[in-house]
């Protein structure tokens, strides 16, 4: 069973030796297309898509790097920290499960310890951004009075 099949149109020009000569003859317009062809600009002005002006909208609506910067953080902390809730739910049930279990409170201890580092890392370097931010301020760099 085939898995694609493809159909021949009435206007093919191809040869079709059971009528001795072509199924269709080629006609001399291109066939009409939805896509509209490229886009062009041969004036000095905004491009034009197709007879209106091209835009590209801003989906974050940020004018700098740094409200850039600080939705980037917001959404590392709305995601970094209900992750690292899990992590400790994980290890406090690791606690219970080992049962008194030399290797398996090992783990859980291990688990315990990595979380911990984890978020004592994410907590450091959102810290360590705001005392860059507090010295750049204070120091009179302008641009980072937003962020």
């Amino acid at each position: 069973m085939p898995l694609v099949v493809f159909a021949i149109g009435g206007d093919t020009g191809i040869p079709d030796p059971s009528v001795g000569g072509t199924v269709g003859t080629p006609s001399s317009q291109p066939p009409p297309s939805s896509f509209g062809g490229p886009i062009t600009n041969t004036s000095s002005g905004p491009a034009n898509c197709n007879g209106r002006a091209c835009s590209v909208d801003n989906p974050l609506a940020v004018s700098n790097f740094c409200d850039l910067l600080r939705i980037v953080l917001q959404a590392l902390l709305i995601l970094g920290l209900p992750v690292a809730v899990v992590f400790l739910v994980l290890a406090g049930l690791r606690y219970i499960t080992a049962y008194g279990n030399p290797g398996s409170i090992g783990k859980a201890n291990e688990n315990l310890m990595w979380t911990v580092i984890g978020v004592a890392i994410f907590l450091g370097a959102w810290t360590i951004a705001q005392i860059i931010k507090a010295t750049l301020v204070s120091l009179g760099v302008s641009g980072f009075g937003s962020c």
